[in-house]
C-alpha cells in the first residue's frame, strides 16, 4: 500500500466521521467512520422495519419485522458467526479449510 493510498483512506474516513484527520491515527479514523456508517444504517433499518411492519400480512409472515432484517451490518455479523463444528474440527485437526468456511473468511 502506497503512502498516497493511506492518506486517501485517512481523508475518506475523516470525511465520513466529520473530523479533521490530523490528530487521529488511521485506525482511529476507521473506527469512527465505521461507527458513523453503522449509526446511519441503524436509523435507515429502523425506518424500513416500521414501514414493513405496518404493511405486514400476519397470515403470510407471522414473525414481526425487526431492524436486523434490514441492517446489512447485523446480517453480515449473524452470517459470519455461524460455523458448523465439523468445519472447525477439520480446520484445527487436519489444517484444511473447507470451501464453505473459506467463503465466510
Amino acid at each position: 500500500m502506497t503512502a498516497g493510498r493511506v492518506w486517501k483512506m485517512a481523508f475518506e474516513c475523516a470525511a465520513v466521521a466529520g473530523v479533521e484527520p490530523w490528530t487521529f491515527s488511521l485506525k482511529e479514523l476507521m473506527w469512527m467512520a465505521d461507527a458513523v456508517v453503522e449509526h446511519e444504517w441503524n436509523i435507515g433499518a429502523s425506518i424500513q422495519a416500521v414501514i414493513a411492519e405496518v404493511n405486514r400480512d400476519k397470515k403470510h409472515r407471522p414473525k414481526p419485522f425487526t431492524m436486523a432484517d434490514f441492517h446489512p451490518v447485523h446480517v453480515a455479523r449473524k452470517r459470519r458467526d455461524i460455523v458448523p463444528m465439523e468445519e472447525l474440527k477439520s480446520l484445527f485437526t487436519d489444517g484444511k479449510v473447507s470451501p464453505a468456511l473459506r467463503e465466510r473468511m
